[in-house]
C-alpha cells in the first residue's frame, strides 16, 4: 500500500499548533483523541436538532417561535385592511384651515327701489268671439213660376192699374205713390188667387184670354206690345209671387165696379171677395 502523507493541525497542550506528517496505518492501529470525536457529535447533533426545530416550527406557526410570525401576519393584515386617514388640509402659519363647502345657488336680491317701483303683472283675459256669418235664407216662393207667367202678371197689372194715379188728384205725391203701388198689388193678387181657385182656367193664359175674366181692351193692350211695363211694377210682381197675394182668398174681383162684396176701393177701381171662395 502506498503511503498517503496527510497534514493535520494538532493542538497539544501546550496551546500552541504545530504539523506532524502521519504515514497511512491501518484503521485499528489509528489513535484519535476521544474528545475531539466528542465535539463533532455534539455539533453535528445540535445542527440535526436545530434544522428540525426550523422545520416544526415552519410547518405548525402559532407554538414558541411560530406565534411571532402569527404575530407579525396579524399585524400585516391589520395595516393593510386599516384605511389611511385622510390627509389634513395644510395650513398655512397663522390661518386655521378653511373647510370646504357646498356653494349654495344664487339667488337674485332685489332693492328696495326695485321692489317698490315693479308693477304686478296684470291678467289679461282674452276672449274670443267667433263669428260666423249667417247663411241667407233660403225662402220657398208661395208658387214656382217661370219667366213668362212673371212678364204676363206684371202686364196685367199694369193694363189694369197703369193709370190709378190719374184719379188720385185730391192725395198727396207720396200718398198717391203708396195708393197706386196697393192697387197694383191688389189686382195682381185678384189673378193669382183666380189661378189658385182654378177660376177661368188652369193656367194664367187661360184664365186672361179667354172667358169673362178680363175685359177685351185689356188684352188688347197687353198683345199689342206697347204696354211698356216699368221694372218697378214687374218687382212689385215678383213680390207676390214670392210672398203670396195680399187680402183674404176669396178676392178675385178687380173692376170700375161693385162686385161680390167690396173688400177695398181706390180711385175708380173696387176690389170684392168672392164668398164662396171664403174658407
Amino acid at each position: 500500500m502506498k503511503a498517503l502523507k496527510i497534514r493535520q493541525m494538532v493542538k497539544v497542550k501546550c496551546g500552541k499548533y504545530r504539523t506532524i506528517n502521519v504515514r497511512y496505518l491501518p484503521k485499528r492501529t489509528v489513535r484519535i483523541p476521544v474528545v475531539a470525536v466528542a465535539l463533532v457529535a455534539v455539533g453535528i447533533f445540535t445542527a440535526i436538532a436545530l434544522l428540525g426545530v426550523i422545520m416544526v416550527h415552519g410547518q405548525q406557526p402559532g407554538q414558541g417561535l411560530g406565534r411571532s410570525s402569527a404575530a407579525l401576519v396579524v399585524m400585516e393584515r391589520a395595516v393593510v385592511e386599516t384605511p389611511a386617514p385622510a390627509p389634513e388640509p395644510m395650513s398655512v402659519q397663522g390661518f386655521a384651515p378653511v373647510a370646504e363647502t357646498e356653494a349654495e345657488p344664487e339667488t337674485e336680491s332685489k332693492t328696495e327701489d326695485e321692489t317698490e317701483t315693479e308693477a304686478p303683472e296684470a291678467e289679461v283675459e282674452l276672449e274670443t268671439e267667433v263669428v260666423t256669418e249667417a247663411e241667407p235664407e233660403t225662402t220657398t216662393p208661395w208658387r214656382e213660376y217661370q219667366e213668362w207667367e212673371l212678364n204676363l202678371l206684371a202686364d196685367v197689372m199694369y193694363a189694369e192699374e197703369g193709370f190709378i194715379e190719374e184719379t188720385l188728384t185730391n192725395f198727396e205725391e207720396t200718398e198717391r205713390a203708396e195708393l197706386a203701388k196697393r192697387a197694383h198689388l191688389l189686382a195682381g193678387s185678384c189673378l193669382l188667387n183666380r189661378l189658385a181657385a182654378h177660376e177661368g182656367g188652369y193656367d194664367m193664359w187661360t184664365i186672361v184670354f179667354t172667358g169673362y175674366g178680363y175685359a177685351q181692351s185689356t188684352r188688347d193692350r197687353i198683345l199689342s206690345g206697347e204696354l211698356n211695363t216699368p221694372d218697378e211694377v214687374r218687382e212689385w210682381a215678383k213680390e207676390l209671387f214670392e210672398k203670396g197675394p195680399i187680402g183674404p182668398a176669396g178676392l178675385i174681383y178687380q173692376a170700375e165696379f161693385q162686385q161680390g162684396d167690396v173688400y177695398e176701393v181706390i180711385g175708380n177701381q173696387y176690389f170684392g171677395i168672392e164668398p164662396n171662395l171664403v174658407p
